[in-house]
């Protein structure tokens, strides 16, 4: 596979660094850039000169984890056989290969069930980090350090902030800088994203008296103002307007009881597929298998297809 300019310079960048340092560094890389081809790619370059280096790649979803195997495999195929799952939610618990895709929640306290030491740690998602010393991802950072003093530690994120904090990397921070950054405009302007049309609903709502929390509207407040029959009647018959041209359309709602008004008031005009995490998992892959390979037009989300998800079908949200 070949990679996109920027992609190239990325990785040369990523070398560059753990070739002179072990500082833990960090790439941004915007939706849409192909982070995942680019550690993919990272890992493939590895083991076309090291045979027995071991790698550790963590994420905090399960669909990143399986995500992250398929393009590896695509990527590289002769390493299918090299890489390993330690997920519970996956029911897999491989510790014996030299590629380990895993959860965080499900590895941070077996890093010395590996029988050799993990010399490169990929996190995916890197934003999802915290700022305290005493988070899973400190404790299997540490751990792997005291096996291996010499570990490496990548991040990958799209967005190197927390809403609480600020940046995550520099001066105080676990990542010591950004050693690659790409982002929306210049990925637009290279060709590379799609440009965006945006449009502001006619059948709008007063926010100004919601309060903040965390850095963001107040969920429950946001939940009163949006959750009304006649609002989402409105709403959902504008939806159908602009969208009439476009093949899949994604909407993201702010409460389950949000989602399902908007799912009935949709579903009087086209079949419309909805996930939330009060559905079983069962229900949520019929329902998110419908919407990215099946006929299903309209998906309603709370929050649910975001990191992780991809389907490059979506041409409205």
């Amino acid at each position: 596979m070949e990679l996109r300019p920027y992609q190239q310079e990325c990785l040369d960048s990523i070398k560059d660094h753990f070739r002179v340092s072990t500082e833990p560094v960090v790439i941004s890389i915007s939706t849409g850039g192909g982070k995942t081809i680019i550690f993919s790619t990272l890992i493939k370059s590895i083991f076309e000169k090291v045979n027995t280096y071991r790698i550790l790649l963590v994420a905090h979803r399960k669909q990143l984890l399986t995500q992250a195997e398929d393009k590896l495999v695509k990527v590289s195929p002769n390493l299918w056989n090299r890489i390993g799952i330690y997920s519970a939610g996956l029911n897999r618990r491989d510790t014996n290969k030299e590629i380990t895709i895993a959860g965080v929640q499900s590895i941070y306290k077996k890093m010395f069930n590996f029988k050799k030491p993990i010399d490169l740690i990929i996190v995916d998602e890197a934003h999802n980090i915290g700022a305290d010393q005493d988070t899973m991802y400190q404790e299997l950072f540490n751990d792997a350090r005291t096996a291996n003093k010499n570990v490496r530690i990548l991040g990958v994120t799209a967005t190197p902030y927390r809403m609480k904090g600020g940046s995550i990397y520099g001066e105080g921070q676990m990542f010591k800088k950004c050693v690659f950054k790409i982002g929306i405009d210049e990925l637009i302007e290279q060709g590379y994203l799609c440009s965006v049309t945006s449009k502001h609903g006619k059948a709008s709502s007063d926010f100004s008296n919601v309060k903040l929390t965390g850095g963001d509207f107040n969920a429950k407040e946001v939940d009163l103002i949006l959750n009304d029959r006649l609002l989402v009647e409105k709403t959902v018959k504008e939806i159908m307007e602009l969208a009439k041209s476009r093949e899949k359309i994604l909407i993201f709602c702010c409460s389950i009881d949000h989602a399902e008004l908007v799912m009935f008031e949709l579903e009087n005009y086209s079949r419309c597929a909805i996930t939330h995490s009060k559905l079983s998992k069962h229900t949520r892959e019929f329902e998110e298998n419908e919407f990215t390979n099946g006929d299903t037009r309209f998906m309603v989300n709370i929050g649910v297809l975001t990191e992780g998800w991809d389907c490059p079908a979506v041409d409205c949200i």
